[in-house]
């Protein structure tokens, strides 16, 4: 039975056959497009223009125009391959399952090709639950031929050991992978071995061993054959970044290390290695780098790394030589912090900066190569703080700390250190078998502060000793070439010297010094006692060696000097003439070659026998001498000497350290602050102790011949000089300007006036005497220009009279000094509230002339 809807849609069909049947002579030959994609019949499309979306055809159908993001689509091309793409205007590009980059430049690639840029493990069934061995989806990722290789989104356990292709890069995400081990491919015949592996982040990422692998984390496919070979090849460049390397030493019971590479080129950044059954990083490479272009020659660079909690070392270094090291932490390992070698098949030498090594149970640092460096903490409570070893080449180390039994032994010769000694409790310094130009700073150190084991010299030496325990100075006997340079802290019995000097020979300081033809000064300090032994003595003019007349000549030792005042030379000892040098000799007074011995002594102590040669000593050269460039230790300390900063009238920002420029290398400048008549005050103390130890007495009376201090700084280059208020000389005073009853020397500039009865300016330089409060001025006529160098003399060659130059002009002088004890200081202060002051430091200089004792 038939609807009304049936007869409808009959009646319909009916209609559209008729219609189709009617057009047929008009589609003959041609192509009928339904919607632009449907193709009825044949249809020749070449030369057409068209609006709709898609043409079809054959290949050789394609139109020699096309507006770009066009498409055609091509009837006869490979399955999967028919798209024709307008890429450019009137340019069709087949898209064969293809990539184009946007940018000019780019080149079409396959998707394929694209996607294997970047293939995940989990592409290959890793599960990444922590729990399954995904070992076979790692070992077919990175057999793939991708270039990075990702392992995130999940935890791994690989227990297998996996290789990475030649420039491969595996990335490991959040979380704590297990592994058997990994492996980059080198070469040993070529630069080709390189490789790179990367984690989210050290604080973020671990990498742990399996329990059981006992064999390295980290490693390379033949580093057993490169290792002890010298070979110029290896792993080239290869990198990790990034992750915690955790060696698992508590589950190993074999040789394991975190990270072990032969190579160089070597990268590593942020990256923390723990618990590793041997060491935690052991790096090497031989001792050359020929190469045919120089891009290759290229060693390592190793920022941000940490080595905790290892058996064996923190870190071997044997190569690559000449590499970077920058903020390294290496604390709490069973080895050293740092061993450094070479021998004749590696080579590991480097550039330190910023190196932390602590607590280590062998010490800080071990070299017996070469380095170079600044910020080097090495501390340990077993062993060595830095232990230089026989065969070493040359250290350059500033700016450092030393701690442990023995702070610095050094058993190779020119070595160069500076900084700190601290808390040793066996030597500050042992030199034992080495020697060097060593700046010391010693503080609490129980034991020797400095034990000449077996030292071969020459070394210069200089020390600042605060509180050193009496009887701990030194030990054993130095070098007869030595420099020995010691400011000791502490009661005058146990004080060497007051200021650094210039050289004296001296020996026999029994029981600190023992006797030896070291170089040593005693300056201000009649409580040391000791007798002249020496071999080979030079003394300059005019020493004084004791004196007598003949009849209180009396007994002595052989070998005894005495001036006898009344003596004459000749064969005897006699009373009357003009004077004369005695020796005893052989039980007898000897005053000429006969009755007492075999020496002919003439007034200029020359021996005939020609075995020793004396010069009469010049007291002209008991020199106190001291200078410096702007530089601080790691107690914010300032010099060589220690200079400190203290404010004024709640001023001072304090001091910093800026970038140097032409004719002036190192600078730093006083900052005034804001408050009115506030200031800085920079005065020569203690660095460790923080005490002042001042000059004494450089006016009349003073137990010196001359005496000069110069300085070059610079006025505010930012701020002007209009309230400016600038200080250099000495003054007994540092927390105060112009104190009521002061005493001070000095070149000053103040903007406000600085209260001279007579000869004042607020525009020029103004040399100024204090004493106990009594102002004596003198006008330069120099007047005083913002960022402006200058550079400042102070000198008395004639006690009670102070002579003044500025840039080598401006002569001035002032017949008054004061006799009180000051120190060296510079003062930087501002007149006005709300404005900043500047003084720009870049070099002091201080000499003492002719000390008496």
């Amino acid at each position: 039975m038939k609807t009304a809807f049936s007869y409808q849609l009959s009646a319909f069909s009916f209609q559209l056959a008729t219609l189709l049947l009617g057009y047929t002579a008009v589609l003959s030959g041609q192509t009928v497009v339904n919607g632009g994609r449907t193709q009825v019949g044949p249809w020749d499309a070449s030369g057409a223009t068209y609006t709709i979306p898609a043409k079809r055809g054959v290949t050789a159908q394609l139109p020699t125009t096309c507006i770009q993001g066009a498409e055609y689509f091509a009837t006869d091309a490979t399955a999967g391959q028919n798209i024709y793409l307008c890429s450019a205007t009137n340019i069709w590009t087949q898209q064969t399952s293809t990539f184009l980059q946007l940018g000019a430049g780019a080149a079409v690639r396959t998707v394929t090709s694209k996607l294997q840029d970047l293939v995940h493990v989990k592409d290959f069934g890793a599960t990444g639950n922590g729990v399954t061995d995904d070992s076979a989806a790692f070992i077919a990722a990175l057999a793939s031929g991708a270039e990075e290789v990702r392992a995130d989104d999940g935890t791994y356990l690989v227990n297998s050991v996996i290789t990475l292709a030649k420039g491969q890069k595996i990335y490991f995400g959040v979380g704590t992978h297990t592994l058997g081990g990994i492996r980059f491919s080198d070469s040993l015949t070529d630069q080709t071995g390189t490789g790179k592996i990367e984690c989210a982040g050290s604080g973020v990422t671990t990498l742990m061993l399996k329990n059981g692998a006992n064999q390295d984390l980290i490693s390379q496919t033949n580093f057993a054959v490169l290792t002890g070979t010298n070979s110029l090849y290896g792993l080239f460049r290869g990198e990790i970044r990034g992750c915690t390397i955790n060696g698992n030493k508590a589950n190993q019971t074999g040789t394991s290390y975190g990270i072990r590479l032969y190579g160089h080129g070597l990268e590593m950044t942020d990256v923390f290695v723990q618990e590793a059954y041997s060491d935690g990083i052991y790096t090497e490479w031989g001792l050359d780098s020929t190469f045919a272009t120089p891009y290759m020659d290229l060693e390592g660079y190793f920022t941000g790394i940490r080595s905790a909690f290892n058996n064996g070392n923190g870190w071997t270094f044997r190569g690559p030589h000449d590499s970077d090291f920058v903020e390294l932490v290496l604390y709490q390992n069973g080895g050293w912090g740092m061993q450094v070698q070479t021998s004749s098949t590696y080579n590991g030498n480097g550039h330190l900066s910023n190196i932390n090594a602590f607590l280590n149970t062998l010490g800080g640092v071990y070299s017996n190569s070469s380095l170079d460096g600044s910020q080097i903490l090495a501390t340990t409570v077993s062993g060595w703080g830095m232990l230089i070893d026989t065969g070493a080449g040359s250290h350059n180390v500033s700016a450092s700390e030393f701690s442990g039994p023995v702070g610095i032994e050094v058993r190779a010769p020119s070595q160069i250190i500076s900084g700190n000694v601290v808390n040793t409790t066996t030597a500050g310094l042992r030199l034992n078998g080495g020697s060097g130009n060593f700046t010391l700073q010693m503080f609490n150190n129980t034991g020797y502060q400095v034990d000449f084991a077996n030292e071969v010299g020459p070394s210069v030496i200089t020390a600042n000793s605060a509180d050193a325990v009496p009887g701990t100075m030194f030990h054993n006997t130095p070098s007869q070439s030595d420099f020995v340079f010691f400011d000791f802290g502490g009661s005058a019995g146990n004080r060497y010297t007051s200021l650094p000097v210039q050289t004296v020979h001296v020996a026999g300081w029994a029981p600190q010094f023992p006797q030896s033809n070291s170089v040593m000064a005693v300056i201000n300090d009649t409580t040391q006692t000791g007798s002249l032994s020496a071999s080979n003595l030079t003394l300059s003019n005019s020493a004084q060696v004791g004196s007598s007349a003949f009849a209180n000549l009396g007994s002595g030792a052989n070998g005894a000097i005495l001036y006898c005042s009344d003596c004459t030379q000749t064969n005897a000892c006699a009373a009357g003439g003009s004077g004369a040098m005695a020796m005893y000799v052989n039980g007898a007074w000897s005053c000429a070659a006969g009755a007492g011995g075999s020496y002919t002594f003439l007034n200029n102590l020359t021996n005939t026998a020609g075995t020793i040669d004396f010069t009469p000593l010049d007291s002209t050269v008991m020199n106190a001498v001291d200078d410096f460039l702007p530089s601080s230790d790691q107690t914010g300390k300032i010099g060589q000497l220690g200079w400190g900063i203290s404010p004024i009238a709640s001023g001072c920002l304090g001091y910093s350290a800026t970038t140097g420029q032409a004719n002036h290398p190192g600078m730093f400048y006083l900052n005034s602050g804001t408050t009115a008549n506030g200031g800085c005050s920079m005065t020569l103390s203690d660095a460790l102790a923080g005490a002042e130890y001042p000059v004494n007495n450089l006016g009349t009376g003073g137990a010196w011949s001359y005496w000069e201090t110069q300085a070059i700084f610079e006025t505010d280059p930012s701020n002007g000089v209009a309230s400016a208020k600038y200080v250099f000389g000495f003054s007994d005073n540092n927390g105060a300007y112009h104190p009521a009853g002061g005493n001070e020397i000095a070149i000053r500039y103040d903007s406000a006036g600085g209260g001279c009865p007579s000869n004042e300016s607020t525009t020029n330089w103004v040399y100024e005497v204090i004493v106990t409060g009594t102002k004596t001025c003198y006008n330069s006529g120099l007047a005083v220009a913002p960022a402006t160098w200058y550079h400042m003399r102070i000198y008395s060659s004639t006690q009670g009279s102070i002579q003044f130059q500025i840039n080598s002009a401006y002569l001035g002088s002032i017949a008054a000094a004061p006799t009180a004890t000051l120190a060296p200081q510079f003062m930087n202060l501002t007149a006005l509230s709300g404005t900043e002051q500047n003084l720009y430091v870049d070099w002091w200089a201080m000499k003492i002339q002719g000390l008496v004792r």
